[in-house]
């Protein structure tokens, strides 16, 4: 064999273990792209999952907000009512001290 023709074989021999390198190396990024895209999905799908949580806790929030509202009227009413009703009591105390006063 001529020594040109074995540097041409040597040549292509070289690119083609170059192609095929390349092509490996193709393949490796491809996996790990695809990779990539189904931890992106898998996140998406979680952000959209936490979402869902997020509109949940936030009714729920808004519903034991009303009813901490709803609590606190109904205490403020509680506390009137009390200082009303012991307004009362103590002017029947003074009403039964002055007549025990005249009855004495």
């Amino acid at each position: 064999m001529s020594r040109e023709k074995s540097k041409f074989l040597q040549r292509e021999w070289d690119v083609w273990m170059a192609l095929r390198e390349k092509k490996a190396a193709q393949k490796l990024a491809e996996d790990r792209l695809s990779n990539k895209c189904n931890e992106a999905a898998d996140l998406h799908r979680q952000c959209t999952d936490l979402e869902a949580e997020a509109r949940e806790a936030q009714t729920s929030v808004a519903t034991l907000e009303k009813k901490v509202d709803d609590l606190r009227e109904a205490l403020v009413r509680e506390a009137q009512e009390r200082s009303a009703v012991k307004k009362h009591c103590q002017s029947e105390v003074i009403w039964v001290e002055t007549l025990l006063t005249y009855r004495d």
